[in-house]
This record gives C-alpha cells, sequence and structure tokens, in this order.
C-alpha cells in the first residue's frame, strides 16, 4: 500500500505524518470500535437475547421494517455472522446492515453486549449439557420465518445435517444401505463432525418454535430447565414433527427416511455437496439410518404391564358391584403410564369397565369369573391382567318368629316381638322391613326391630305381621296375630 523510499532520499517529517494518519485510519476502520465480553454462560446468553429482542422491536417500530417481527429479526441477527452465506439467506432471508449498526449504537449507549451472540459458542444449559448455541439460534430462526414450515426448518435443522453426513465419507457409493450404515456410523459423533450436539441443537430449535410463548426469553427460560434431558427433547420432538408413529427401528428409519426424501429443498442441498441421483441412493438410505438409530435409542419401550389389584371379588347386585384398578406401565426412557381398559367373559351386557379402570359387574351378570385387562397405549404387544370372582348374592327364604301370636288390644300386654331369620348366599344381607297389616286403629305399628304395638282402640280381631328382605324385595314371611279385646261385665 506504501510505497518504499528510494536509495539516498530521507523521508520528510510530513510525510511521515501523513502516513501515520493512513494508518490510524486504516486501524479505525478494521479494529471493532469496541470490545465485546464473551457470552460463555446460560444465564449471559437469556439476558442479551433480552435486549436483543428489545432492540429488535424498537428497530422495527422507528423504521417501519416489515420483513421480520422481533424474535425473527433477532435470531437472524445471531445468525448471521456463522450462518449468513447465500443458502441461509434464501430460507431464512438477511439481516439488514442497518440493524447491524443500530445494534452496536445500542450496545454503546445502553452498556450492553447483544453483539457477542453473534460469535459465542458452546453454551451449558441449566441441566449441565452443553448446546452450540448459534446452531440452535439459527435453525430456530428459519423456522420463525417461514412459520414452522417443515421443508424449510428441516433444511435448516436436522434434515440438512443428515445430508451433511454424507460429506465425511469420500469412499464414493456403496452397494447396499447396510454397508453405507456401518461407514455412516463411524463419521457420526467424531470430533468436528455431525453428531448427537448438532441434533440436540436442531431439536431444541423444533422444541422452542412448537412452545414459542410470548417472547424468546420467556420461551427459553421455559424450555431449558434443570431437569430437560435427551428423553424428554427427542420424545416431544418425535410427538410433534413425527407425530409418534414409528415405534420398532424399522418403522423409525422408514419415517426418517421418508421425511428426508419427501423434502423439496433435500436434492438441492445434496446437488450442492455433490452428491445427488440414484448413485447414492445407498448412502442416502444408510446416513438417515444413522440418525433415525440415534433418535430411537431415546423412545420409550414398554416392558410389561402390572394390573392392582391383581385379585377381586364383585358382587353382581346393586350393591358391592364395582371395583376400581390402577396400572403401572413398565419400561425405558418413560413410557407414557396411559391404558386402555377391557373386561372380558362377562354374559351380561351390563358389565363394563370405564377409561379410569372401574369395573360395574351388572346384576343380572350369571358368569363366575371375568379377566380384567389393560392394555398400553404406546406398545398395544404389552398388557397386563387381574382376576375378578363374581359372586351372586341371593336371599332364598325368610322366615319369622313366632309364626302366630296373640296380644291384647289395651294398656297392658299390647306388644310382641318378632325376630326374622334370613336365609342368603354370597353375602347377600339379612336385613329386613318390618310391617302390619289388617290394622284399624293408627295406634297400631310395628318397629324396625319386629316390635309390635296393637293400639288400645283396635277393633281388628286379626293383624298380619310382614318381614321383607332388604336385600330382595320378593323374598318376605309372615306371622298371624290374633287380637283380644279385654272386656268388663260388671264390677262386685
Amino acid at each position: 500500500m506504501f510505497k518504499k523510499a528510494t536509495a539516498g532520499r530521507s523521508v520528510s517529517m510530513r510525510g511521515l505524518f501523513v502516513m501515520g494518519a493512513l494508518l490510524v485510519a486504516l486501524l479505525a476502520v478494521c479494529l471493532p470500535s469496541q470490545a465485546h465480553a464473551e457470552v460463555t454462560t446460560y444465564d449471559q446468553m437469556v439476558t442479551q437475547v433480552g435486549n436483543l429482542e428489545v432492540y429488535a422491536q424498537r428497530y422495527i417500530d422507528n423504521n417501519n421494517y416489515t420483513d421480520m417481527d422481533a424474535p425473527t429479526l433477532a435470531t437472524c441477527y445471531i445468525r448471521s455472522t456463522r450462518y449468513g452465506d447465500g443458502n441461509w439467506s434464501i430460507v431464512g432471508g438477511s439481516v439488514p446492515d442497518a440493524f447491524v449498526t443500530y445494534c452496536q449504537n445500542q450496545d454503546a449507549a445502553n452498556s450492553t453486549d447483544v453483539q457477542s451472540l453473534r460469535t459465542m459458542g458452546d453454551i451449558t444449559l441449566p441441566n449441565n449439557q452443553v448446546t452450540d448455541a448459534v446452531h440452535m439460534f439459527a435453525n430456530l430462526q428459519v423456522l420463525l420465518k417461514n412459520n414452522g414450515a417443515k421443508a424449510s426448518g428441516d433444511l435448516a435443522g436436522w434434515l440438512g445435517d443428515t445430508c451433511d453426513l454424507f460429506t465425511y465419507d469420500t469412499n464414493g457409493s456403496y452397494a447396499t444401505p447396510e454397508m453405507a450404515y456401518t461407514v455412516a456410523k463411524k463419521h457420526f459423533n467424531v470430533d468436528g463432525g455431525f453428531g448427537p450436539q448438532d441434533v440436540k441443537a436442531d431439536l431444541d430449535a423444533y422444541n422452542l418454535y412448537a412452545s414459542y410463548s410470548t417472547s424468546l426469553v420467556s420461551t427459553l427460560s421455559a424450555y431449558f430447565t434443570a431437569s430437560l434431558d435427551d428423553i424428554t427433547r427427542v420424545q416431544t420432538f418425535d410427538a410433534g414433527r413425527l407425530a409418534g408413529v414409528a415405534t420398532t427401528t424399522d418403522d423409525y428409519r422408514t419415517a426418517v427416511y421418508s421425511a428426508y426424501t419427501g423434502n423439496i429443498y433435500i436434492p438441492w442441498l445434496e446437488y450442492s455437496r455433490h452428491f445427488s441421483g440414484t448413485t447414492y441412493a445407498n448412502n442416502r438410505k444408510g446416513c438417515c439410518w444413522v440418525v433415525a438409530d440415534y433418535l430411537l435409542s431415546f423412545q420409550p419401550t414398554v416392558t410389561g404391564v402390572t394390573v392392582t389389584p391383581a385379585t377381586a371379588t364383585v358382587n353382581a347386585g346393586a350393591t358391592g358391584n364395582t371395583q376400581t384398578f390402577t396400572a403401572a406401565v413398565a419400561g425405558e426412557n418413560r413410557p407414557s403410564q396411559d391404558v386402555t381398559w377391557s373386561v372380558s367373559g362377562a354374559e351380561s351386557a351390563s358389565t363394563s369397565i370405564d377409561a379410569d379402570g372401574t369395573l360395574t359387574v351388572g346384576a343380572d351378570e350369571t358368569a363366575a369369573t371375568l379377566i380384567v385387562k389393560a392394555t398400553s397405549t404406546y406398545d398395544a404387544t404389552k398388557s397386563g391382567t387381574a382376576t375378578v370372582t363374581v359372586k351372586h348374592p341371593a336371599v332364598t327364604s325368610v322366615t319369622v318368629t313366632p309364626a302366630i301370636a296373640t296380644v291384647n288390644a289395651s294398656a297392658t300386654g299390647n306388644t310382641q316381638a318378632f325376630s326374622a331369620a334370613v336365609e342368603a348366599v354370597d353375602g347377600a344381607s339379612t336385613a329386613v322391613a318390618w310391617t302390619v297389616s289388617g290394622a284399624e286403629s293408627a295406634s297400631t305399628s310395628i318397629a324396625a326391630d319386629g316390635t309390635l304395638t296393637v293400639g288400645a282402640d283396635e277393633t281388628a280381631a286379626s293383624l298380619t305381621v310382614i318381614a321383607t328382605s332388604a336385600f330382595d324385595a320378593t323374598k318376605s314371611a309372615t306371622a298371624a296375630v290374633r287380637v283380644l279385646h279385654p272386656v268388663v261385665n260388671g264390677v262386685t
């Protein structure tokens, strides 16, 4: 840039001054005007993201900017330094230079440092896992920009990274997908390559978009908790993106491969990586299988279902004819505890079990044994059972003692105690209800314990005492009562 002085000539003071001024100007252009503190912690990241989102909204309001909303512009700002090439700009747009300058000015004016978000490295989350934060925000920005469209979101995230797994193998195409899978697996999770940490960032971006609330900060805080783990991360993604359709290895591999080959942008990305067409069909499938197997390793597996109580006795009648059962689903990776209940062996249409596991045995149930079954909703091949013994309580007879009695219609000798013997099976109640018939006096009555009182003004010559089964009103017995009416013939 500067010419060298010729021999025998000295450099004047004015020349030195001019060169010095030029050097100062050059340094001013080349060096950043403000030193940035490195974002190394999750709390620092959230604080600066909050500041950035405020600046984004102010910029939008002050400049009538309509291309992106505040969270999309903020994440585009974070993304653009590391992921700012033409491909990313196509699917996510570009951050305005004016906004970059605006953030620099806001940092200087408010002692903030949102600029540090653009160069931050790995961040330790509240659960002590490490994430590639810029990678995550880049994927999130594309999802925000395209309203969650699967094609562009997957391209910027997990499927785009799956495509990149191609680039780590330079041995050409493979004869079978199994061969490609074996090789691709060796390149998965190697230093500097595509692996679980990239997948986590991709899944976090999808899950953050799916759970987005009122702001980036509130969404980050709600999602990145100390309890977040890979099981929750993958299962949340699986339920939202893959709709939980796959539970076996083959099904899951097919689901991932179908998502990959069905993405309209993937052929373009493969072409840019110099992989396209049928030549690399097996490579494509092998790489998809590697990612699928990683995701599948965090899916729940059900090993069994236990029903409690394992045995029960229930009456076929109006009382004591219900029993509530509970189910515990055992397995790995926290399988769902949801089950569907069913009952078999019933003869009565009134015997049923509801969604909460409460069995009701119909009064007309004739079966001696029922089987209650709880089946895992996640894995229908796993279930547990309980055995129910059905009792058929009944009253076979009622006897009243004494069967015949004589009672005075007077102030004395006008009561008689009766008892009832009830023959019952399978726990039917032996209680009875007492009534008296044939009385002419309102004062004649029978108590709940079977004591008959004949009113002094009773004119009836006979009464009938009835004991009716409380369990089965069709079963009853009677006693005959002769009523005496004492007469005074005279006084001597």
